[in-house]
């Protein structure tokens, strides 16, 4: 009996196209787009034509947090096209005008994937109404390089980083990768609380983390345990070749053992097996400042061979003023609330009012 291949997936189809292209990301995936739905966000899905095949561009579109004011379009690691791709532009900007006008957005904002020398071209394709924006996603980062194997990422490694890595070996950090999304979702928050607490910032809770695992085919949680306690965790995901460190949370135990160069080590190894080429650890602060409140951040992921990265940012455009006037004036109310909020914890006894790394939060408007 001949039995028909199953029909493909809207997701598969969809990524299959993304990866087509020469800048796709995770965070223009199938999965990435379900994930923000889940967080809140309306998922516009364009399938932009350009010489004879399609570009699928995923955009967020969020309101301002009250009732009545127009949302904003949102464009997070896209369009997949490069930055030299005059056609592809076009075409994006295009249809970014026309989702715009129905859904009634007053800003759109777009945060390529790209690096700072192309900010200059980037400029150039998007011509005039456009402007320098705040990012979301991180500005400047660490990528590991991955090419040649695991002996090859050792060597490239500073000697504090291999130290690290082998001191954890030796006194015995077990890492695991826990299969039940639900536990390994538990386990990671727990951990992402007791950071969260310590340095007075917000983690996502289980539940965003279990959607992650749920949304991302390719996402897992690893954990480090030290004589059977878990003490550190990551979650990370691969896409097009690069592996992306999402989040990651400790307890303050068993420091001295390195757990955290164990887990990056695993991270890495499940990077190669899955043919992944680079290694984005996802953040660091600019500039080697030791007074920075993320320089030991900073000196961990460059350790492990991480080259620091500047993207090429964000840029938006205003399509309705008034409404965004409106909308900007809105937000800087809530974040003048959040500050007096985080005024009152931190004069409850806080440790810092500073995030002790920069994560991917579940983007929203600010």
């Amino acid at each position: 009996m001949q039995h028909r291949p199953a029909a493909p997936t809207p997701a598969l189809e969809w990524d299959e196209q993304l990866l087509r292209w020469s800048r796709a990301h995770l965070l223009q995936s199938w999965g990435w787009g379900e994930l923000q739905a889940g967080a809140g966000w309306h998922v516009e899905r364009l399938s932009v034509p350009v010489d004879g095949r399609d570009l699928p561009v995923t955009v967020l579109r969020g309101g301002a947090g009250l009732r009545g004011l127009p949302p904003r379009l949102y464009l997070p690691k896209g369009p997949a096209c490069a930055p030299a791709d005059a056609a592809a532009w076009r075409g994006v900007l295009g249809a970014l005008d026309d989702c715009a006008a129905s859904t009634g957005a007053a800003t759109v904002s777009v945060e390529p994937n790209a690096w700072y020398d192309e900010r200059a071209l980037l400029h150039d394709q998007l011509g005039a109404g456009w402007d320098d924006a705040a990012t979301v996603q991180p500005e400047h980062t660490a990528v590991v390089d991955l090419r040649g194997g695991e002996e090859a990422v050792l060597a490239r490694m500073k000697p504090k980083g291999r130290y690290n890595i082998r001191l954890a070996a030796r006194r015995g950090v077990v890492v695991d990768t826990p299969a039940d999304p639900a536990l390994a979702a538990a386990e990671l928050a727990r951990l992402c609380a007791a950071t969260a607490t310590r340095q007075g910032i917000n983690l996502p809770p289980a539940a965003y983390f279990e959607r992650a695992l749920r949304c991302l085919p390719t996402a897992r949680v690893h954990v480090a345990r030290v004589d059977g306690e878990t003490v550190s965790g990551v979650l990370v995901a691969h896409f097009a070749g690069e592996m992306i460190y999402l989040y990651g949370g400790s307890t303050t135990r068993h420091r001295e053992r390195q757990p955290s160069s164990a887990l990056h080590l695993q991270v890495i190894r499940e990077a190669i097996a899955a043919g992944c080429d680079r290694y984005d650890l996802w953040g660091i602060p600019p500039g080697d400042d030791p007074g920075h409140a993320w320089h030991g951040l900073r000196q961990f992921k460059l350790a492990l061979g991480g080259v620091e990265r500047s993207t090429a940012g964000a840029f938006a455009a205003v399509r309705r003023p008034g409404a965004a006037r409106a909308v900007a004036a809105a937000n800087a109310a809530r974040r003048g609330v959040r500050r007096v909020k985080g005024l009152l914890h931190s004069r409850a006894g806080s440790h810092s009012a500073v995030q002790s790394r920069p994560t991917m939060e579940p983007p929203a408007d600010s």
